[in-house]
């Protein structure tokens, strides 16, 4: 899965919460300016464990985000909807393959 494809997922996230008021934002630029980022630290999290409220934390520190109303439960249930499923789905489209060096399945 490359870049952008988490950016878009990111995007979803972002959707998400402004569609269930959890979330608004300073300007309609929002969505663009913290899909990138957000992708970011979603990926260097480093376990699932206690995500929503990371990022939650994290989204409140962006100049963008001008108030946060969602709890991280409500964050937790829009990560599955959209970030997880997205993911889930585009590493099914796209399994990963073998390194080079490595032998894959099919020789």
């Amino acid at each position: 899965m490359g870049r952008d494809e988490f950016d878009m997922a990111a995007e979803a996230l972002i959707s998400r919460l402004i569609e269930e008021e959890g979330i608004e934002l300073v300007s309609s630029r929002g969505v663009a300016v913290l899909r990138g980022p957000l992708s970011a630290f979603i990926l260097d999290l480093e376990s699932p464990e206690g995500r929503a409220e990371a990022i939650a934390d994290w989204l409140m520190q962006q100049a963008e985000v001008a108030d946060l109303f969602a709890e991280d439960e409500a964050i937790e249930a829009a990560l599955a909807e959209t970030w997880d499923r997205y993911v889930e789905a585009a590493e099914q489209a796209d399994p990963p393959t073998a390194a080079p060096g490595e032998e894959s399945s099919s020789d």
